[in-house]
């Protein structure tokens, strides 16, 4: 068994998240809850694009997201105290941990 580090368990809770995420946004999205239309700006040419929204995003996505940032903060702060270990060659005195 391999062993992983705090902060890789936590990168790898974060991919568990972001499947999650896809899924979610993939059903939000097969209900059509927006409208794209494309109009041309008559003195420019150039097109614009507006997007009315029919349905929001549901709350479990900002949830998910939530929860990836958190775990991301989570293996940063992991990841800095195992290099200060590994820095030190042993394990931080509470004071500085």
């Amino acid at each position: 068994m391999t062993r992983y580090h705090n902060h890789e368990l936590r990168l790898e809770r974060t991919l568990h998240h972001l499947q999650d995420l896809e899924a979610e946004d993939r059903r939000w999205r097969e209900g059509h809850p927006y409208n794209i239309a494309y109009e041309p700006d008559p003195q420019t040419g150039e097109k614009f694009i507006r997007v009315e929204v029919l349905e929001q995003p549901p709350a479990s996505i900002r949830l998910i997201i939530g929860d990836c940032v958190h775990n991301l903060s989570s293996a940063l702060d992991n990841l800095a105290y195992a290099l200060a270990e590994a820095y030190s060659g042993s394990p931080l005195p509470a004071q500085v941990a």
